[in-house]
């Protein structure tokens, strides 16, 4: 039972800092989408 916890523990810790690497990622992506001149066919 303390085995399984610890893995439990372990993914949960795993999967918030993927979530936020994600929105990290999301944020630098729109930051160099703003910094990009406009696009012809960006409609």
């Amino acid at each position: 039972m303390e085995r399984f916890q610890q893995k439990k523990k372990e993914f949960l810790l795993a999967k918030e800092q993927i979530t936020k690497d994600i929105a990290e990622a999301r944020e630098i992506w729109k930051t160099t989408l703003d910094q990009l001149p406009p696009q012809p066919f960006n409609d």
